[in-house]
């Protein structure tokens, strides 16, 4: 009996890597050096090892700061892990990775599922087990990163709004010089070639390819995209994940083995990039993307309206233009599905969306971002991804549970009334997109007044609400009334009857929120 050695690596705390600054060149600068030090290119050339075969070594899968490989060789397994950890710490300036390594006892689906198995259960033991890296106290002498705020500084970088320049830690410094690399890598990565097949699929697309080409430029920042928004200087933050991967990898190597294992990685990998790129390309392809003056370069410039943060395997973090973001996080979503379904997999995607000023901090998009993807997962079933979204007028570090209970709900001991009804399923989701681009047809004043209404005690709200519906058009009361209808909110106008928890919630507001944030579909506003 041959005996394997499975190998399991995954980041640590990579999301404080890559967002530990506010900088969108930064953050992709992170992103790009994850990337170079953990794609399967990297990784086959560290292990002196081809993609897996059935009955071999070789690569399983490798992205998005994870991956596994099997060795014929204990020792060459052990050196892979320990110069995999260095050079992604030396890469990073500090950030570490977590590799483990067992055995696999035997041939066959069953011993490779229990190597697996053990594996998992050892780099989840090993990371929760990592120190988290401690903020050196600052002196007189000190002067601390002018970016994350973390490290020492020791270069000085170059900043358009200071002419003296940043004083920037090498950590940062590091992610700077990565970020033009990133750019120079995009336009050979999986989902740019997605995208611009998307492109040239389109009337005319051919036409506009080098412009989108031209738009991978590198001075985009929150603005660049914010100003290319409506309304205006508003962003929103996509986070994406599949459903369910843990269980259904289980299931596959129960059956197939290693060979379940790279098909299913395969799968997820694909599935991302080109539900990522459809999603865009159904969301801006109907143009080429705006021009404006840049500044520092003193000339205009092109500038894509979304930056795509990262794709590993099944999670995907982007940022667009907020009149977009809400339609795209549904497109990613079904066209992940429908892509995992075309490769044999019942696999679907759950979305968090948040939307916010583009002054806001990245990292608190993306920490609302992933807060909203947990919720959303909560109503994903019978194949379809759950959506949430939140609309930040009041940036808050509190759980988006604590800010629905404080802002949008009224409790007293003898009620408990919602102003909401998210997550949604996706089906349903689409269903309020389309509700919302009927509501977009009342005169803003009126949305306003039904928003300022339905708030407060129950029947309050509900005397205040009607007095608006009162001063509607027929028409206007018609589009009302089926919107909400669509959401039984109609019992207890506009709010549903009680569930089982003594509770009575409404949509209104939810389509309202929405209703500022959605754009004609497949058109992309001049």
């Amino acid at each position: 009996m041959t005996t394997r050695y499975l190998v399991l690596f995954d980041a640590d705390r990579i999301k404080d890597y890559v967002f530990a600054t506010g900088r969108l060149k930064e953050i992709r600068g992170a992103s790009e050096i994850v990337r170079q030090q953990t794609n399967a290119a990297a990784v086959r050339a560290l292990s002196t090892l081809d993609d897996w075969t059935p009955n071999g070594e070789g690569v399983i899968y490798a992205g998005g700061a994870a991956g596994a490989l099997l060795f014929a060789s204990e020792k060459a397994a052990m050196t892979f892990c320990q110069n995999l950890e260095q050079n992604y710490r030396l890469a990073t300036g500090g950030a570490t990775l977590s590799t483990v390594l067992v055995p696999v006892a035997g041939d066959g689906a069953a011993a490779e599922l229990a190597a697996q198995s053990r594996a998992a259960r050892a780099l989840a033991r090993h990371k929760a087990s990592r120190p988290s890296a401690e903020t050196i106290p600052g002196g007189a002498l000190i002067r601390f990163c002018a970016s994350d705020r973390l490290h020492p500084a020791s270069v000085r970088g170059r900043d358009p709004d200071n002419p003296v320049g940043l004083l920037l830690s090498t950590v940062a410094a590091q992610k700077r010089r990565a970020s033009s690399e990133h750019l120079k890598q995009l336009r050979r990565s999986d989902f740019w070639r997605a995208f611009s097949a998307q492109i040239r699929s389109r009337e005319g697309g051919a036409a506009t390819l080098a412009d989108w080409n031209a738009a991978t430029y590198p001075g985009q920042d929150l603005g660049s995209i914010g100003r290319q928004s409506r309304p205006r200087g508003y962003v929103a933050l996509v986070y994406a994940d599949g459903d369910g991967i843990g269980k259904l990898l289980h299931e596959v190597i129960a059956t197939e083995g290693f060979a379940g294992y790279s098909r299913l990685s395969d799968a997820l990998d694909t599935a991302a990039n080109a539900a990522t790129a459809d999603a865009l390309a159904r969301a801006y392809g109907s143009r080429a993307p705006h021009e404006f003056f840049d500044p520092e370069e003193q000339r205009l410039v092109r500038a894509l309206p979304f930056e795509v943060i990262t794709i590993g395997g099944d999670d995907v973090i982007l940022i667009c233009t907020a009149d977009k973001g809400l339609q795209v996080a549904h497109d990613l979503s079904k066209s992940f599905a429908q892509a995992m379904d075309d490769s044999n997999f019942k696999v679907s995607a759950s979305v968090g969306v948040v939307i916010a000023h583009a002054s806001m901090p990245v990292v608190q998009l993306e920490h609302r971002g992933r807060d909203l993807l947990k919720s959303a997962k909560r109503t994903s079933g019978d194949g379809l991804g759950g959506v949430d979204f939140h609309v930040v007028t009041t940036p808050t570090l509190d759980s988006i549970g604590a800010v629905r209970a404080r802002e949008y709900a009224y409790t007293t001991d003898d009620e408990q009334t919602l102003f909401y009804q998210r997550p949604y399923r996706r089906d349903r989701f689409q269903t309020l997109l389309g509700a919302a681009r009927e509501l977009q047809k009342l005169p803003p004043s009126k949305r306003a007044d039904l928003y300022h209404a339905c708030r407060g005690p129950r029947l309050q709200a509900m005397l205040d609400t009607l007095t608006i519906h009162a001063r509607l058009t027929t028409t206007q009361r018609e589009q009302l009334l089926n919107a909400l209808a669509a959401f039984a909110s109609l019992a207890n106008y506009p709010f549903g009857a009680k569930n089982a928890d003594d509770e009575v919630a409404t949509a209104l507001i939810d389509l309202l929120e929405a209703t500022e944030f959605v754009s004609e579909e497949a058109q992309w506003a001049d």
